[in-house]
């Protein structure tokens, strides 16, 4: 009975504490999912500028390998895996 008595004087802020969660999550996951969007662009931008030629600067890979470490740590998919393992076959410039 006490649990009902609880929420029945608390209603309101269980309601606001829960609206508040719920954006807070909601806002977390859509952060996460734009972040994995853009490491993914940097990722595809650098392999898209260097495929003809296959060489690529120590900085550019340097780029692309911290990139696809946190794209995978945030549990990205494996688009870019390929790209990676193609990426490190190729010649690297100073």
């Amino acid at each position: 009975m006490t649990i009902l008595q609880f929420i029945k004087e608390y209603w309101v802020q269980i309601i606001f504490l829960s609206g508040i969660l719920g954006s807070s999550l909601a806002f977390i996951k859509n952060y996460r999912e734009a972040t994995k969007c853009s490491l993914r662009n940097d990722i595809l931008s650098f392999y898209l500028l260097h495929k003809e030629e296959k060489k690529i600067s120590l900085y550019e890979k340097e780029s692309i390998m911290l990139s696809y470490a946190i794209y995978k740590k945030l549990k990205g998919n494996s688009f870019v895996d390929r790209i990676v393992a193609e990426v490190n076959t190729w010649s690297v410039t100073n």
